[in-house]
């Protein structure tokens, strides 16, 4: 019993030598956290396609001791201080994506709960104070929340979490390629075919599944939309919105684990 005490006490001076090495790290990393934030200033605070480089890099090197979805949970804790030390995130989120949101984003973002996806997009498109730190969270199948604002709101991730997803929007500022993108695009029905044909390289239709419901269209002012997926980055200058096509957005395909 005493060479077993012996063992475990052993290992606890390596647990606590290990902890005080983690701790030094996170303040070295606060201290230059605080120097980018300075020399950023008037930036968006929030860059999702860094986030993407960075997690999928680091689960490339997962162990079993520490799989890719340990520590994708563990390095979301320590992006979402980083974000909130250089500006706190204010966040609409529709009901149905609260919980993706906290799980994302963390509990000191500022979030205000709407009921629809609708309402949490048309606060960003209302606010008479846009900010670099507004998001709106909305379910992926509400995409059609996003073909009539009037400012340029655009989907600049998708959140994951267990088997639900959901759309991050905010303005176009931060948005940037992260190397593995999907680019999505709103186009009327009766010009989808001719849409999947223009863009017959990037065209890509297995993501997200379709709503049963409605096959994946979306009636708006009398209207049938549909969700044009498609493979790559394409910013919105290599589009020009009509009123039978509208750029929704580019943002870093979403992490995929198998554990």
């Amino acid at each position: 019993m005493t060479s077993q005490n012996s063992q475990l006490n052993e290992l606890r001076r390596q647990i606590n030598a290990i902890d005080k090495q983690i701790l030094n790290s996170l303040q070295l990393r606060a201290v230059a956290v605080r120097q980018v934030a300075a020399a950023k200033a008037g930036s968006a605070p929030w860059r999702p396609a860094r986030e993407a480089i960075l997690t999928k890099k680091l689960a490339r090197n997962a162990t079993p001791a520490l799989n890719a979805r340990r520590i994708e949970k563990i390095w979301r804790a320590i992006l979402n201080d980083s974000v909130n030390e250089q500006k706190p995130l204010t966040i609409f989120t529709a009901k149905h994506t609260r919980i993706i949101t906290h799980q994302h984003f963390g509990f000191d973002a500022t979030t205000h709960t709407l009921n629809s996806a609708d309402e949490a997009v048309n606060e960003l498109d209302n606010s008479r104070a846009w900010q670099l730190g507004q998001i709106a969270v909305i379910p992926t199948r509400q995409w059609h929340a996003l073909v009539n604002t009037r400012k340029h709101i655009a989907v600049l991730a998708i959140l994951t979490h267990e088997n639900q997803k959901a759309l991050a929007v905010s303005g176009s500022d931060g948005a940037e390629p992260s190397n593995n993108d999907i680019t999505l695009v709103a186009v009327r029905a009766n010009t989808h075919a001719a849409a999947v044909r223009d863009y017959k390289q990037h065209a890509q239709t297995n993501w997200p599944a379709p709503d049963p419901k409605n096959g994946g269209a979306a009636k708006l002012n009398g209207q049938t939309w549909q969700l044009l997926v498609l493979r790559g980055w394409l910013a919105s200058e290599n589009f020009t919105n009509t009123p039978r096509r509208k750029w929704l957005g580019a943002a870093p395909t979403p992490t995929r684990h198998d554990d």
